[in-house]
């Protein structure tokens, strides 16, 4: 059985020091960097966005035109797929904007807790 006093523990089994050690182990690189930037943001990664953005309107006009070429008549299913798709992107879009829209007060109602000590060693 485990016990935590002001996020101490105490007579807490080798079973579960063994575990919390090889989670920390797991989650350190995360946990313990002081880099604010997420995981993602990697040089390496700054050109995928743009590229994602010129490649996938041209990959969906080329197929469109195969679909004319092939099919014919099929491009009308085709299109009328991709128009269900960019009306979901945007509904998602919209959901996202009006939920950010609403947060914002309600963060600025909230009292800081850096200013209050307290809050932040409260549990």
């Amino acid at each position: 059985m485990e016990y935590l006093v002001h996020g101490h523990e105490q007579d807490a089994g080798p079973l579960i020091r063994a575990a919390r050690r090889e989670l920390y182990r797991f989650f350190s690189q995360c946990s313990v960097s002081v880099i604010r930037l997420p995981l993602w943001h990697t040089s390496a990664m700054r050109i995928a966005k743009p590229l994602l953005m010129v490649t996938t309107p041209i990959g969906v006009v080329a197929g469109l035109y195969e679909c004319i070429r092939l099919a014919g008549g099929l491009v009308i299913v085709m299109l009328a797929m991709v128009g269900v798709m960019l009306a979901a992107l945007a509904s998602v879009i919209v959901t996202v904007r009006r939920e950010a829209r609403a947060a914002r007060p309600a963060a600025a109602a909230a009292p800081d807790a850096s200013s209050n000590p307290e809050a932040i060693c409260k549990s």
